[in-house]
């Protein structure tokens, strides 16, 4: 018999689905579009998330360790840390926002995951702890793909991006945005994330009570 907390779980999945509105990339970009796979990819955790079974330094695939369960990738290149900079603590409360988000959503499971890009591995490395300090980040892991520079082949991360989120549920693309140089903006991105899941929660909740 399938639990209630599964089917809880699947009627959810199924009305984000239904409820995301999803922004089209454009051809020139040559991303992931609604309804792609999200394929499997290598990435080395440097920081964040201490509980969650990964020591920093390992490598594994987060996404599919995340399964099914409704998830954020971001990818974000050159993010530079500077206790002086506005970008600086932009980040931090995005990123804090999203390891918070991880924590509240139990029952949907939601997962995020960070991943730097950059020329430079050392400075990556300096980067996601001092993100993962400063956002104090307890469940959102920071981490660097293989390829460092272009990211997971896989994703087709366009090379001027400055950053790109997916969202996706079932490890199929629902979302995939792309941002460029100077032109990220940190509160839509939260908003991106507020559309994601509160919809979905509060009408998912509504469809499961009508049943009993």
């Amino acid at each position: 018999m399938i639990s209630i907390r599964y089917s809880s779980l699947r009627i959810r999945l199924a009305i984000l689905l239904a409820l995301v509105v999803h922004v089209p990339v454009s051809a020139d970009d040559a991303g992931l579009q609604r309804g792609d796979p999200v394929g499997a990819f290598y990435v080395t955790k440097l920081a964040g998330a201490p509980q969650d079974g990964v020591a920093v330094g390992e490598s594994l695939c987060y996404r599919c360790r995340f399964g099914s369960r409704p998830m954020m990738l971001l990818f974000l290149r050159d993010v530079k840390i500077d206790g002086e900079s506005s970008a600086s603590a932009q980040w931090c409360k995005l990123l804090s926002q999203l390891d918070q988000e991880i924590a509240q959503e139990n029952e949907s499971g939601f997962r995020c995951l960070v991943t730097l890009l950059g020329k430079d591995s050392g400075i990556l490395q300096d980067v996601a702890r001092q993100l993962a300090k400063d956002a104090e980040l307890t469940r959102l892991p920071i981490a660097v793909a293989k390829d460092t520079v272009s990211g997971p082949a896989n994703v087709r991360i366009p090379a001027d991006a400055t950053a790109v989120i997916i969202t996706a549920v079932d490890s199929q693309v629902v979302e995939y945005t792309v941002s460029r140089r100077k032109n990220f903006d940190v509160k839509a991105a939260i908003d991106q994330l507020t559309r994601l899941l509160r919809p979905e929660l509060r009408l998912a909740k509504r469809a499961v009570s009508k049943q009993h």
